[in-house]
């Protein structure tokens, strides 16, 4: 009679325990740290304790089964630690950045089955030889077991060596302060609906033209440009007008970007109590003597469960078998919503729904001049939010459903500013930092001329509220923007970016303007940017 031992599936439970939530999410960590505001330690203490079920239910079925079923389930959690680190290390093909644009399973349906055989192959082998020949899968299993456990440990700790942790804390915060407050004399709102491509609010306007009947005064720009590809380079031109073109490390663009912003200088010097409600990578904390919003303050993990849960999920992904993938498909903005600070201030969430709550809650006014700049998740991907504004679910719902119930919160923020008698003499801008960037929309792919142009409405204090909105061909750009914003609200022209307003230009206008795509793959060359 065989004797059986603890120590034989110990080990292998041991083994797969490391490879998947220590070596693969570090791995992970390690490898795009731009994209993660936190520690290691943030998350991995949490991680290794929802790993304790796995364990218990490992070796408590071990202990359970009998004869040679102890041998074939050692042998099969051997088998699927070994396909683990092979599938995240060897075996995935380049699915894309996971900014949240969908992936195109179809087009990975011949891979679909050659990675399954090889995960079923290695098991069935293991299983084969664990009945046939125990004694000596017994000692592949421990030893084998082993192996990997040294190899992991060795190949974290070069890692670790080579590429340290690179996230040093952060000092300042963007926080919701004030966000809900309003001047009664001038007030400038821009909201920036991000991946707002003017694709969905054509159709709108084709379509469904209710959505939008209350936006009194409004010129939508259906000829407008957009100036980047990814929110980071765009949103920070936006607000700074510095043109990048990967000649530096994106942080130190951001970092020096805003130093000298000739608009924000107008706008403190006219009385402009400023908020830029963003997330704190596309913006300087040299803002912090300018933006009333910008505190002092440490970014921290709020909700560490959340965190690790979040980092498991992402781990899954990529070291998942590919047909389990597409339940795992992940978002990278969704760390963000266990982030907090340590001043007793919300930190400022981009989230669509909390923006809605934002929207219905009574306004409050001050009596200096209002500089507002809301960003929001607005249409992108993945989509969680119907035309009316309801949660239904992630990836339930479509970004052109998801763009009217984002909508549908601007007008309720803009209804109440009429009822407050403040909507007549303030500048509004609706506008987009990107399109969909070259990826998939109604099935298809995008070209490059379809992805630059970007939502652009504007509503000037001058404007005849008696009118409808009305659609523009003026060949205008995120260039034209101060120029506008600061004529609008009686400052100073700059000069900065074109220095001319949306109104200078007209349709059949000739005119270069230019839009950046930055295609991102996994290559050891990095991004590669087109200048278009």
């Amino acid at each position: 009679m065989k004797k059986w031992k603890l120590a034989d599936i110990l080990w292998p439970v041991a083994m797969f325990v490391f490879t998947f939530f220590v070596y693969a999410s570090v791995n992970i960590y390690l490898g795009n740290q731009e994209s993660f505001s936190f520690y290691i330690r943030d998350y991995l203490p949490c991680a290794l304790v929802i790993a304790i079920p796995v364990v218990i239910v490992a070796v408590g079925l071990y202990i359970l089964l009998k004869g040679k079923g102890k041998a074939v389930w050692a042998a099969v959690v051997f088998a699927v630690g070994v396909a683990t680190f092979l599938q995240g290390s060897f075996l995935n093909p380049d699915y894309g950045t996971l900014d949240g644009r969908g992936i195109r399973w179809g087009d990975y349906a011949g891979y679909a089955v050659a990675n399954t055989a090889i995960w079923v192959a290695l098991i069935a082998a293991a299983v084969v030889f664990a009945i046939l020949k125990w004694d000596a899968m017994k000692s592949v299993v421990r030893y084998g077991s082993i192996l990997m456990l040294v190899y992991e440990a060795i190949m974290l700790a070069m890692m670790l060596f080579t590429n340290p942790v690179q996230w040093e804390g952060q000092d300042w915060v963007v926080t919701d302060r004030n966000a809900n407050t309003l001047s009664s004399k001038n007030n400038t709102v821009i909201f920036l609906v991000d991946a707002c491509d003017s694709t969905y609010f054509q159709k709108i306007l084709d379509e469904e033209p209710q959505v939008v009947e209350d936006w009194d005064g409004f010129v939508y720009y259906s000829d407008f440009v957009g100036s980047y590809s990814k929110t980071k380079m765009s949103l920070t031109y936006l607000l700074s007008q510095k043109w990048y073109e990967n000649e530096q490390p994106t942080k130190e663009f951001v970092d020096a970007a805003f130093d000298d912003v000739p608009l924000f200088e107008e706008l403190v010097a006219a009385d402009y109590d400023l908020g830029i409600y963003t997330s704190s990578k596309y913006i300087s904390p040299s803002l912090m003597d300018k933006v009333g919003n910008l505190l002092p303050g440490h970014l921290i993990v709020a909700d560490h469960f959340g965190l690790a849960n979040q980092m498991l999920e992402l781990t899954m992904f990529s070291y998942g078998p590919h047909l389990v993938k597409p339940w795992f498909e992940f978002y990278s903005g969704a760390f963000g919503a266990y982030y907090g600070t340590d001043n007793g201030e919300e930190l400022y969430s981009k989230n669509n729904f909390t923006f809605a709550e934002m929207a219905a809650m009574p306004f409050e006014l001050t009596d200096r001049n209002v500089f507002r700049f809301y960003h929001l998740v607005g249409s992108h991907l993945p989509c969680n939010m119907n035309a009316e504004g309801e949660y239904v679910g992630e990836w339930r719902s479509t970004a052109y459903e998801q763009t009217k119930g984002v909508f549908k919160s601007i007008t309720a923020f803009m209804n109440q500013m009429k009822e407050l008698g403040i909507y007549d003499d303030a500048t509004i801008i609706v506008t987009a930092d990107h399109g969909l960037s070259g990826h998939v929309h109604d099935g298809e792919p995008l070209d490059l001329p379809q992805a630059a142009p970007v939502l652009m409405m504007v509503k000037l204090p001058d404007c005849d509220l008696s009118q409808p909105l009305r659609t523009d061909l003026a060949p205008v750009c995120h260039d034209d923007l101060f120029a506008t914003v600061e004529q609008g609200q009686g400052v100073a022209v700059s000069g900065t970016g074109s220095g001319k307003t949306f109104a200078d230009f007209h349709e059949g206008d000739p005119r270069d303007r230019y839009y950046e795509h930055t295609m991102v793959r996994h290559s050891n060359n990095g991004d590669i940017a087109l200048r278009e």
